[in-house]
This record gives structure tokens, C-alpha cells and sequence, in this order.
């Protein structure tokens, strides 16, 4: 049990110190064993306090901009408790979903054997009183045939002496007139940068203007 605010002070300097180091992406669960016996207010509050990084509380100043990414602090009466309250802890992950689509590499889709990429969306709930945390409350997603996505746009034939390729914002290739055609395509690929494509001189300068 701790004996002093002092004590408290210094649990919470360490975690302020070590946190900022990670840039605030450490979240911080905690449980309070209630016996009956004995009174232990003061611990959970500082639980509590713990779980929500509160170093305000303790005069303690942020080491970075970022917010602090609160986690939950839970009262059991029995370690017997542990397992069927365990899963709460997943709720600070579920309020910090990013709400972005992500678009998966290029891959042969093992139901019908086309090239294949999937796009995925979150769907969040945002809390008025919490305007910057987002509650994750299920996921959409759809798989797009490569032929219909890059086929028309990597082989147009406009001017003879152009082409056009698709990457990720990592420089990924994701289609190249080098490539197969993707409805001939029943190989998985291997994801290359660009650059290995692209043999001509100055072309990282071009690269770093497409990835900007």
C-alpha cells in the first residue's frame, strides 16, 4: 500500500518520463483487489490516476504535445474475477481506431484465383464529451478485381512515348506495363519498389515528388 503522496508522485514522474519517450502510446490498464477488510480509497484513486496518465494531479508536466491515451482501472473483489473482466481492457484500443480506409497490397484471392485488393473501413462512433477519441464499432470491407481497378489506367496508350504505373504511398508497385496483365495474372506477386522498375537516371527524384 502506498504511504505517501510523495510515493504517488514518483510512480507518476517515471510513467510521465518513459511514456514521453514512447510518444504517448502506451496505454495503462489497472486493477484494485477490494478486500473487504481493509479500506483502500486512496488506491484505487490512485489507480485510477495511473490508468489515466493524470499527471496534472500531480504537478507533473507533459514531456510532448501528444495526449495521453487513457486507459481503464477496474475494481474486482476476487482474482477469480480476472477472466470474465479481462476483455475491458480492449476498450482504450477501440476509442483510438484510426477511421481511415486501408487498402491492402495486390494478391491472388484463393476463391477465384484473380488478382485481387481489398479495401477496408473502419466504422467509429465519436462521444460529444470525447471529441478525439473514436469508439470502434465494426469494420466494412470489399475485394477489387485488379483488372477492373488498374488495368485501363497502367496501359493506355495516349502518346508513344508515355506510360503510368500505380504505387502506394510507400513506393510499393502495385502495376507496371512490365507486369502481366492482371486477368493473366495467377501468380502472387512479389511487392517491389518502384525503383527497380524505373532504371532511368534521376528517377529517386521523381519517386520522392510521386511519394510526397
Amino acid at each position: 500500500l502506498l504511504s505517501s503522496l510523495a510515493e504517488a508522485k514518483e510512480v507518476m514522474d517515471v510513467v510521465a518520463v518513459y511514456n514521453g519517450k514512447a510518444g504517448h502510446k502506451v496505454i495503462i490498464n489497472t486493477y484494485a483487489v477490494i478486500d473487504d477488510g481493509k479500506s483502500i480509497m486512496y488506491e484505487k484513486t490512485f489507480l485510477k490516476d495511473v490508468a489515466y496518465q493524470n499527471f496534472a494531479k500531480y504537478v507533473i508536466e507533459y514531456r510532448l504535445q501528444t495526449p495521453v491515451i487513457r486507459g481503464i482501472m477496474m475494481a474486482i473483489n476476487s482474482t477469480q474475477d480476472l477472466s470474465s473482466s479481462v476483455g475491458r481492457f480492449y476498450l482504450p484500443l477501440n476509442r483510438t481506431a484510426e477511421d481511415d480506409p486501408v487498402f491492402s497490397l495486390p494478391y491472388i484471392d484463393e476463391a477465384d484465383g484473380a488478382l485481387t485488393m481489398s479495401l477496408s473501413q473502419p466504422c467509429v462512433h465519436t462521444l460529444r464529451d470525447q471529441p478525439d477519441l473514436h469508439h470502434l464499432i465494426g469494420l466494412v470491407g470489399v475485394d477489387l478485381h485488379m483488372e477492373d481497378v488498374a488495368q485501363d489506367v497502367t496501359y493506355y496508350n495516349h502518346a508513344d512515348n508515355s506510360y503510368a504505373f500505380i504505387v502506394t504511398t510507400q513506393g510499393y508497385t502495385i502495376m507496371h506495363p512490365s507486369f502481366q496483365r492482371p486477368l493473366r495474372t495467377n501468380i502472387q506477386p512479389m511487392h517491389t519498389d518502384i525503383r527497380h522498375f524505373e532504371q532511368h537516371a534521376r528517377f529517386s527524384q521523381v519517386r520522392s515528388a510521386i511519394l510526397r
